[in-house]
């Protein structure tokens, strides 16, 4: 899954890597995954581990980073459901800087 985070203003290009989620009855789920920077000659950094709230009737995935190679904890975020339709994942290009 490629992302684009921008710690301190700098913007990243990587991927996630090497992902496992495990969902839960109770519909919490625990992530595990590395990052590989596009573009760097190093290997995949990891692993993450996140906290997930799974939100099926509202098409939400509510997430905390618990474990980082950088710090713990590293990000508090949401993801919503765009389409209830299943489609690859794609993103804009970054224009050049």
């Amino acid at each position: 899954m490629p992302g684009t985070p921008i710690p301190a203003g700098q913007a990243l290009d990587m991927d996630m890597v090497n992902a496992t989620v495990q969902v839960n009855a109770d519909c919490t789920a625990l992530l595990k995954y590395s990052i590989q920077l596009k573009g760097l000659p190093v290997p995949p950094v990891g692993p993450y581990y996140d906290r997930l709230i799974v939100l099926p009737t509202q098409g939400e995935i509510l997430g905390m980073g618990v474990s980082s190679p950088i710090s713990k904890p590293m990000w508090i975020y949401t993801m919503k459901r765009m389409s209830g339709v299943p489609s690859p994942v794609s993103w804009p290009a970054v224009p050049a800087q």
